[in-house]
């Protein structure tokens, strides 16, 4: 457990002081693979591109947290789709697929 909590921690403290988008791609990047290397669970990566369309969602002032429009661009580049019980914030993220599978 020691171990998990080190590697998540270590790249926390490196996202929290990464200052260009390529930084930030490059630690949530590591941060996925340390996760997956304990979970064996397939994480999409924050990349620069998600990166740029979260940009564009802030500034359509949707009334979502940052870190939600976060998740909301990685799904809309990945085409994936967001499960979550949150569904009146994610719906209002334009094209984005969410469903609620604890009912």
């Amino acid at each position: 457990m020691i171990n998990v909590h080190e590697g998540v921690i270590g790249w926390h403290t490196y996202l929290t002081k990464a200052k260009s988008d390529v930084d930030i791609e490059y630690g949530y990047t590591e941060l996925a693979k340390t996760v997956m290397g304990f979970t064996g669970l397939t994480i999409f990566g924050y990349s620069v591109s998600a990166i740029a369309g979260c940009d564009v969602l802030v500034k359509l002032k949707l009334g979502v947290r940052k870190n939600d429009l976060r998740i909301a661009a990685i799904a809309l580049e990945t085409g994936a789709i967001v499960v979550i019980r949150n569904l009146r914030n994610f719906r209002r993220v334009p094209g984005l697929t969410c469903e609620d599978w604890s009912v």
